[in-house]
C-alpha cells in the first residue's frame, strides 16, 4: 500500500513538473523578438521608425528620444517622449541616456510603446549592433539603406517655418512682381496706342 502511495505521489510530482514546463515554454513563446528574418514583418507593424540621441525625460520611467532622422513615421524636428509601456510580453530595453540609437517603435493606445531590446540598434563608429543579439551587427548605412527599401522613406526632420524661410523676397519676388507690372503697364499704352490708330 505504501508503494502505491509513494508511487501515485511521484507520478503526481512528474506531471507538475511537465506541466509547469510546458507552461514556462509557453509563456517565453509568446515573446516573438525582432530578427533579421522576421524585420519585413516587424518594420510593417511599426508606426515609427527613427534614429536619434536619448535624452533624460520628464520622469524617472520615460526618456526623451531627440530625433535626426526618420524611416518611418512623421519627421518631426521636435523631440518625443518614451514612456515605460510595453506592447508585448517581450522584456522592455534597457535604454541609457546619451546614447544614439536606431528604434523601432510599435503603438500602443494612442502612444509608442517602450521597445523591447531586439527593435533597438546602438549606433557607435560607423556601426548598427541589434541590442539583444550581438551577432546582428551591421554597417549603419547598410542597416539603414535596408530599412529605405522596405519603407521608401528617409527623411530628415524640418523645423517648422523652414521652408518659407527659404524664400528668397528680395531677390526673386519682388523683382519678379516688378517685371509682371511692367509689362503689364506696356500692354496698356499699347492698347491706347491701338484704339487712338484704329477707333473701330
Amino acid at each position: 500500500m505504501r508503494r502505491l502511495i509513494a508511487r501515485a505521489a511521484a507520478a503526481a510530482a512528474l506531471v507538475a513538473l511537465i506541466l509547469a514546463q510546458s507552461l514556462t515554454a509557453s509563456g517565453q513563446s509568446g515573446c516573438t523578438p525582432l530578427t533579421e528574418e522576421n524585420l519585413r514583418e516587424g518594420v510593417e507593424a511599426a508606426a515609427v521608425i527613427v534614429v536619434g540621441t536619448i535624452a533624460e525625460g520628464p520622469g524617472d520611467d520615460s526618456l526623451l528620444v531627440v530625433p535626426e532622422r526618420y524611416f518611418k513615421g512623421t519627421a518631426e524636428a521636435r523631440s518625443f517622449i518614451l514612456r515605460g509601456i510595453t506592447t508585448g510580453p517581450c522584456p522592455k530595453a534597457g535604454i541609457d541616456p546619451g546614447t544614439r540609437l536606431l528604434l523601432i517603435l510599435e503603438n500602443t493606445g494612442n502612444q509608442l510603446a517602450w521597445p523591447d531590446a531586439s527593435r533597438v540598434f546602438v549606433l557607435a563608429d560607423g556601426r548598427a549592433r541589434n541590442a539583444a543579439d550581438s551577432d546582428w551587427d551591421r554597417s549603419e548605412t547598410e542597416l539603414e539603406a535596408r530599412l529605405h527599401d522596405l519603407t521608401g522613406q528617409d527623411s530628415v526632420p524640418v523645423e517648422l517655418g523652414e521652408e518659407g524661410e527659404q524664400i528668397d523676397w528680395i531677390g526673386t519676388v519682388l523683382p519678379v512682381t516688378g517685371a509682371l507690372l511692367i509689362v503689364f503697364s506696356i500692354g496698356l499704352v499699347l492698347m491706347r496706342v491701338w484704339h487712338r490708330i484704329d477707333p473701330t
